[in-house]
């Protein structure tokens, strides 16, 4: 343990021997950070996820820079399918510790697998899709794209749990109960996949009150033949092939033969007494199909127009190629080459980012803009309050046209060109300083200095 003053190593005393702090307190903070962090990790052994969380976020928010908690929070996070937010912690955690931190090798592994990447994209393209498929009420479509997603991502809790409540919506409340077994054995303790568990078990119960014993003992024994067919082999299961011998039966014989002789009679009359009938079926079919296929012109009218194959794998890959571009940059980032950040973010379509991808996208943006150029903003200022308004003014203009905007920025761009006499560039930069930052320190100033040049 190091202190939090002035970094030295810390003994058995309530103070630092090096700098003479007091850390008892500091002491107590970092113990029980740490005592909170192991009964997370232990939650976490036992698939109480949402408990583990909590558990981990209380730790973090007693003592920041507990390292092991932040990456274990990042860990359930990926376990439980929130992967930007798992993304997210180790993103701090290395900020935090550059070196030997664990964080490094979950980045790297995630930046050189571009299946893994793909996997999590197409996971949270999924969700969002079946998401808005809700939200139009077709219930159909979102339960065909949720049950893709649980198939080939079986961590994603919130998928099971969407899919769990459209089936209670259908009644289909035994299927329900499967999927949401599959997300309790994930994280055993999530509030609300408890509460859809009650809510199924309560109208199975109600359902199983109506039958009679008969019906009850049935539906069981049905229940418990389905899950057997469906049961999987175990490595001493025996599979027992059908076999194809019979033996010898001279009556078999007589029935074959009578069974021939009226598929014969059958075949006769089928040749002689159909034909005159075949043509007047044949148009009736035909009249159906006519029917049937103006009903289906009339319905594909109606369907949205979908792009073709070609277009779609090319909308895929463009999307993969800006959601691995994103992770890039924040992996860049984490390891404080600014650089290379801005050179990943500048090949993000942000267009056909989905929502959280476009915030997650503009905050990491705005964080790395202010690591590559504050000491240029400050230093911009500080000319500012020397009176240098040009050299200000130009310093200020380059980093706006760089995309860095912040509400400082604004201000002192625009009063230098107000300085400067230069109402007109000074009042659009004053403009966007009051609409975006109205909460901004000196915003009275700024809206005065507007009213009078638009006066």
């Amino acid at each position: 343990m190091k202190c939090y003053k002035c970094g030295s190593f810390l003994y058995e005393n309530d103070y630092c021997v090096e700098c003479g702090a007091d850390v008892s307190t500091y002491k107590r903070i970092v113990k029980k950070s740490n005592e909170l962090y192991n009964r997370g990790l232990e939650m976490a052994r036992d698939h109480n996820m949402t408990g583990a969380i909590e558990c981990l976020k209380v730790s973090l928010k007693m003592y920041k820079a507990n390292i092991n908690a932040r990456n274990l929070l990042g860990l359930i996070y990926v376990e439980i399918g929130e992967y930007a937010m798992g993304l997210a912690q180790w993103v701090i955690s290395k900020s935090q510790q550059s070196e030997n931190n664990m964080a490094d090798h979950f980045l790297d592994k995630l930046q050189n697998s571009r299946q893994y990447l793909h996997v999590i994209n197409y996971a949270v393209r999924k969700y969002n899709k079946a998401l808005s498929y809700v939200q139009q009420e077709n219930y159909d479509l979102a339960e065909i794209q949720l049950k893709k997603l649980v198939n080939e991502n079986t961590h994603m809790v919130k998928g099971y749990q969407l899919l769990a409540l459209l089936l209670m919506k259908k009644k289909k409340y035994a299927e329900a109960r499967n999927v949401l077994f599959k997300a309790r054995m994930i994280d055993q303790g999530n509030t609300t996949t408890i509460a859809y568990t009650n809510a199924v078990e309560e109208q199975i119960k109600e359902a199983e009150s109506e039958l009679s014993p008969t019906e009850l003992r049935n539906k069981r024994l049905q229940e418990k033949a389905e899950a057997e067919d469906h049961s999987p082999l175990s490595g001493d299961d025996v599979i027992i092939p059908k076999s194809s011998y019979r033996e010898y039966n001279p009556a078999t014989m007589t029935v074959l033969q009578i069974i021939i002789g009226v598929i014969i009679g059958a075949a006769l009359i089928f040749f002689i007494v159909t034909p005159a009938k075949t043509k007047t079926v044949r148009n009736e079919y035909q009249a159906q199909i006519s029917d049937l296929n103006a009903k289906i012109e009339q319905l594909e009218k109606e369907i949205p127009e979908t792009p073709a194959e070609g277009e779609t794998e090319e909308v895929v890959n463009k999307e993969d190629a800006s959601f691995s571009k994103l992770i890039s940059a924040q992996i860049a980032y984490s390891k404080e080459d600014y650089d290379g950040a801005i050179e990943a973010l500048e090949g993000v379509n942000e267009d056909i980012l989905e929502p959280e991808q476009k915030e997650f996208f503009s905050q990491l943006k705005q964080d790395v803009l202010d690591k590559k150029y504050s000491d240029q903003l400050y230093a911009a200022i500080e000319l500012y309050a020397g009176e240098s308004y040009e050299e200000a003014k130009n310093q200020m203009q380059e980093l706006y046209d760089k995309g860095y905007v912040t509400d400082n920025l604004l201000y002192y761009l625009g009063r230098s060109y107000d300085y400067l006499e230069d109402t007109d560039n000074a009042l659009p930069y004053l403009e966007e300083l009051v609409e975006k930052y109205p909460d901004y320190w000196d915003i009275e100033v700024a809206q005065q200095i507007i009213n009078g040049i638009t006066s």
